[in-house]
């Protein structure tokens, strides 16, 4: 099963996130990223979703961090996940492995 956040308090019918897009403007300094509603191995078709932002320093900052990460010991989708979670974009518990 690929890495996907069980929501804490699910939005209206759905429960399960998985990122669906994740862009990096370094350029710009801004991070994007859709977590879109995944069900029974796919994404939902007009399913919900959940946009997370960073932008300027706090930007700039992750994606360095991103850049130089040990990505074997733990997944991209993995660190962006948690830091989602503990910036309080959104919340739930991650699962599943890449």
């Amino acid at each position: 099963m690929p890495e996907i956040i069980t929501l804490t308090t699910p939005l209206p019918a759905t429960s399960t996130l998985r990122i669906a897009d994740f862009d990096l403007n370094v350029r710009g300094s801004l991070i994007r990223v859709v977590f879109a509603e995944w069900s029974g191995g796919a994404f939902v078709d007009g399913g919900r979703e959940i946009h997370a932002t960073w932008t300027g320093a706090t930007a700039d900052a992750l994606m360095l961090a991103l850049n130089v990460a040990n990505l074997p010991v733990k997944s991209l989708h993995r660190r962006v996940m948690e830091q989602a979670i503990t910036d309080g974009k959104l919340a739930g518990a991650i699962s599943g492995v890449p």
